[in-house]
């Protein structure tokens, strides 16, 4: 446990990277959107996805860390799943704290008549039609599923390096070619079409839960495997 802290210590001692710089991006992008919809009066509703850069950066962040961390920590005696774990909790963390700040958001955002200008950023139609724990669960979801995709694929490189990865995503490639064949072939994309659209958001965020978990086991062994 000691040395999973350490893990979480190291990325702390990083508070820019970690705490700072996802929400500098974001807040960028809803003072640009804030101006555009000051100047154009607010007489005609603004819908913006600007927070989708929290998640990918989340998702950066999850590439880069196994990068640069990882042979950072075993260099202190830290060990391969000690630096899995600790890891996951901070990326468990962070997604916690971000998805209460959304949440909070997007009811100042209500609150304050959309900034006054008819802006919809931090709330949407669809996405934030749930209730607040559904809201939360969603955003806390995607978060982690942004996160360990970039994760898994940092350490694939690190156990297969670069031709390893490559790879993998030549064969997903096709793989997604013979399904997207077979679909077609077989008339299932207007089915999936129909049973997505009759799904609410926080039920299709439900269904990201189980690729985090494998994309989170899978890290966890490749990183069990993986050289410095």
């Amino acid at each position: 446990m000691n040395r999973t802290m350490s893990v979480v210590r190291m990325h702390t001692i990083d508070k820019f990277n970690w705490m700072i710089l996802p929400w500098i991006i974001m807040f960028s992008s809803f003072t640009v959107n804030l101006i555009i919809g000051y100047f154009l009066g607010g007489e005609q509703p603004m819908y913006t996805g600007g927070i989708i850069s929290l998640f990918i950066f989340l998702m950066v962040i999850g590439i880069i860390t196994p990068v640069q961390m990882f042979p950072f920590a075993l260099g202190f005696s830290v060990r391969r799943k000690d630096f899995f774990f600790g890891v996951t909790l901070i990326a468990v963390l962070f997604s916690a704290f971000s998805a209460i700040a959304l949440l909070l958001l997007s009811l100042v955002e209500g609150w304050t008549g959309r900034w006054g200008v008819n802006l919809h950023f931090f709330s949407l139609p669809y996405v934030n039609d749930g209730s607040r724990i559904e809201q939360f669960i969603l955003y806390f979801a995607l978060m982690l599923c942004f996160f360990f995709t970039g994760f898994i694929i940092s350490s694939m490189y690190r156990r297969f390096g670069k031709s390893g990865v490559f790879t993998f995503f030549i064969a997903i490639f096709l793989l997604l070619t013979i399904i997207g064949f077979v679909g077609n072939f077989y008339g299932w994309w207007l089915e999936l079409f129909n049973f997505v659209s009759k799904q609410t958001a926080f039920q299709l965020s439900l269904c990201t839960i189980p690729v985090t978990i494998v994309c989170a086991l899978l890290s966890y062994l490749m990183l069990r495997k993986s050289t410095i």
